[in-house]
């Protein structure tokens, strides 16, 4: 790969990633607590007359700096991204939804941002880059740091009377600084992962240390107003992701003579890797998480849930699965990838694209009197068919599995599996996953201390791919929306 990509952005997000990296605690993993200093939530979606909403709760006595970023379904680029600044024992609430317009997320909650909402909507927007296919996807929130104790940002940020501060203050702290100004408290913004400053001369930097591993809260939600359907959950919290903080600005991409300049500062960080890389003179966070945390604590060789296909003259009762494999973009070549979208070039395995997708998947399913079901050919349909029939690809980042003709959310990433040969309304099943044979090793951008660099493979110490979902019910009365209802019960999984 040439030098003249100059990684920032997401190409800055992929990281070295080994075994043995520091900052890798033993006490990480899936918290069976619901707290954690990462929540990813699996499934957004602004489809088939859904909105989506998600609670944010900082349960410590101080303040919490949380990236909160969209990730389209289709690939899982990102979509949309800002910063939350929870004071202590604050709660942030949001909705996304869409209109002619796009995509947005919308909020009445005074909490600090970095940047604020669109003055007269109180809406973030989603910009145009890679809006097409991210109605529907899934959400990382990213404990970036925790503010030490006496910090001006922690001052701003908190309350007084419901409101805070100063957020104008607050938002100071997330310009780009360069690194001529490393360290001159008079220069706003970001010097490094753990320091900041809003730019006034008389006040020292702010500091921040690594948020803690049962901080932050996350719940989502989804609700289908007019077909009388909600369903909700808490998010997948992992606990210990990263032991350093992770600052990073959030000012748009810096572009000289036509090339992206490496910032490994910029607001793409952190992500499912960690936090910035820093360079040979500012401090970076803690990288190659997705290798040595997400995998192994997310990693499943199989899906197990519910599934119902129940239909009578008065009601129905139907589920559609999300199987999500979040963390894919960490895979790819960015420069390649990107290019790839716009040009007939396709990545090429193992050294564009070295992602899970497409996942194979194998099905068993059973009803609830113990009867298995293997499928011959022929037996069991899956839309669209392939040659294998009791067999498909998982072909996106976010992917729905319908079990009846009736979709329950109506989403532009499912396919059907027909059940009808089981003769019964309702069962069980087991979904078999694998990566792609073809796509193993992890991609690993390696910078030099000016930003430049090159693209290597690596092994993926973990084979088996990160799976998070649930399984999503409609009880559905017909005409009488007002008694409809929905439940999410979250998958099991097989190792």
């Amino acid at each position: 790969m040439s030098n003249a990509f100059r990684p920032m952005g997401l190409a800055a997000a992929v990281a070295v990633a080994s075994a043995g990296f520091a900052g890798v605690t033993s006490a990480q993993g899936v918290s069976s607590q619901n707290l954690g200093d990462l929540g990813i939530v699996p499934y957004y979606t602004t489809e088939n007359g859904f909105a989506s909403g998600f609670h944010v709760i900082n349960t410590t006595s101080a303040t919490q700096v949380v990236k909160l970023r969209l990730r389209r379904g289709s690939d899982s680029l990102d979509a949309l991204d800002f910063n939350l600044i929870l004071s202590p024992k604050d709660e942030w609430t949001g909705s996304i939804r869409s209109d002619e317009a796009g995509v947005f997320v919308e909020t009445d909650d005074a909490s600090c941002t970095a940047p604020a909402p669109n003055e007269g909507d109180n809406r973030f927007r989603m910009p145009d880059t890679f809006a097409e296919g991210a109605s529907e996807g899934y959400i990382e929130v990213i404990g970036m740091a925790q503010v030490v104790a006496g910090s001006k940002i922690g001052i701003s940020a908190k309350h007084k009377a419901g409101v805070p501060a100063d957020c104008a203050n607050v938002r100071a702290n997330f310009f780009r600084v360069a690194d001529i100004d490393y360290g001159d408290a008079t220069v706003k913004g970001v010097h490094d992962s753990a320091l900041t400053s809003d730019g006034t001369a008389v006040t020292p930097l702010s500091t921040y240390e690594d948020t803690p591993s049962d901080a932050l809260i996350v719940s989502y939600f989804s609700r289908d107003a007019d077909g009388g359907l909600e369903y909700g959950n808490n998010a997948v919290m992992i606990q210990g992701f990263s032991d350093a903080p992770m600052m990073t600005n959030q000012e748009a991409l810096l572009v000289v003579d036509g090339i992206p300049v490496y910032d490994p500062f910029n607001f793409e960080q952190p992500n499912l890797d960690g936090g910035p890389g820093g360079t040979a003179t500012r401090a970076g966070g803690t990288q190659g998480l997705y290798d040595t945390v997400i995998r192994p604590a997310l990693g499943a060789t199989a899906v197990y849930n519910d599934w119902s296909n129940n239909q009578s003259d008065s009601f129905s009762v139907n589920t559609d699965w999300v199987v999500t494999i979040p963390g894919q973009y960490l895979m790819v070549d960015p420069a390649g990838y990107l290019a790839s979208l716009s040009t007939a070039i396709p990545c090429v395995a193992k050294t564009c694209d070295a992602r899970d997708i497409p996942v194979r998947a194998t099905i068993n399913f059973y009803d609830r009197e113990e009867t298995a079901f293997t499928p011959e050919d022929g037996d069991l349909v899956v839309s669209p068919a392939t040659s294998v029939s009791n067999g498909t690809d998982l072909e996106y980042e976010v992917n729905v599995i319908e079990w009846s003709d009736t979709a329950v959310l109506g989403s532009q990433y499912a396919q059907s599996f027909d059940v009808s040969i089981a003769g019964a309304a309702n069962g069980w099943a087991a979904l078999s996953i694998q990566s792609s044979q073809a796509k193993v090793p992890q991609m690993v951008w390696a910078p030099d201390a000016n930003g430049a660099g090159s693209y290597t493979s690596a092994p993926v110490a973990n084979a088996a791919p990160p799976v998070i979902g649930f399984a999503v019910w409609e009880r559905n009365f017909g005409n009488n929306a007002a008694a409809n209802y929905g439940r999410a019960v979250d998958h099991s999984y097989g190792s």
